[in-house]
């Protein structure tokens, strides 16, 4: 059979009219988002907690995909280290990074349904966030106890409200992720891993029990064992390599609002 050929369509003002907006804007996903899986990414509420390196690279190409809703997470504010892999400027020094980013998004689709918590995910407001979305992206910062302690509380609530679950990781040079299908009723947080994880003292070792050295190629190991024994914790990463993570969330998303379907890693 010959290829059909879409006519791409070209507009040099931004319509008034949101739909037209989302239309256009949407219009050169054809070829890999068929218009079920472009409709149900525009009804879809995400909840993207963490916006820094991780979540600062799923949400705005989350939101070029054409996905409608989304809430933002994060108690952090950039600093000048942070510069190297996550999109901000001089004057964001200093910022929270949930608003940042919230900014920066408004800016590219103004119709869009966005909103911003600076508290970042705690246990006051954690069921209220979960429960408000119906995909969760759990980029919390691993690097503390605390923020350990909160992703696992994350998953947890996710877990026990049935909401599927993406959990993206860049460390150094590599990209990878887990995919979660808390619908499951036989799904437990963090595939099982919580007390194990809660019980490490070293938030990258905890990190390793839902995430096996297997999934790291050989060149992180070194990079992996500086972590460990460095106080405090501190992890080499590239702005390139948290760029490709949009990729690996993307694909995600397009499977997910296609057929349901998560991709387990």
């Amino acid at each position: 059979m010959p290829l059909k050929v879409r006519r791409i369509e070209r507009a040099h003002s931004a319509p008034a009219s949101p739909d037209e907006f989302y239309r256009l804007m949407t219009n050169r996903n054809f070829h890999f988002v068929s218009p079920k899986a472009q409709f149900n990414r525009q009804k879809m509420k995400v909840l993207v907690a963490g916006c820094g390196s991780g979540g600062g690279a799923c949400a705005e190409p989350l939101l070029r995909l054409g996905v409608g809703h989304m809430r933002l997470a994060d108690s952090g504010a950039y600093e000048l280290t942070n510069y190297n892999r996550q999109r901000a400027y001089v004057e964001n020094i200093g910022q929270n990074k949930a608003t940042v980013l919230l900014n920066a998004m408004r800016r590219v689709n103004p119709h869009a349904d966005l909103d911003a918590t600076e508290d970042g995910i705690s246990p006051g407001n954690v069921h209220g966030l979960v429960q408000s979305a119906d995909v969760v992206f759990d980029c919390v910062d691993v690097t503390s106890r605390e923020a350990l302690r909160m992703k696992v509380k994350l998953d947890e609530t996710a877990q026990a409200q049935r909401k599927p679950t993406f959990v993206p990781m860049d460390i150094g040079y590599c990209q990878t992720g887990l995919g979660i299908d808390y619908r499951n009723p036989a799904e437990r947080a963090l595939m099982g891993k919580v007390q194990e994880t809660l019980a490490c003292e070293h938030p990258i070792k905890a990190l390793l029990t839902f995430f096996p050295l297997s999934r790291f190629p050989s060149y992180s190991m070194r990079l992996l064992e500086h972590a460990i024994n460095k106080s405090p914790v501190a992890i080499s990463q590239l702005g390139c390599a948290s760029d490709m993570l949009s990729a690996v969330a993307a694909m995600a998303m397009i499977r997910f609002a296609e057929n349901g379907h998560i991709i387990k890693s």
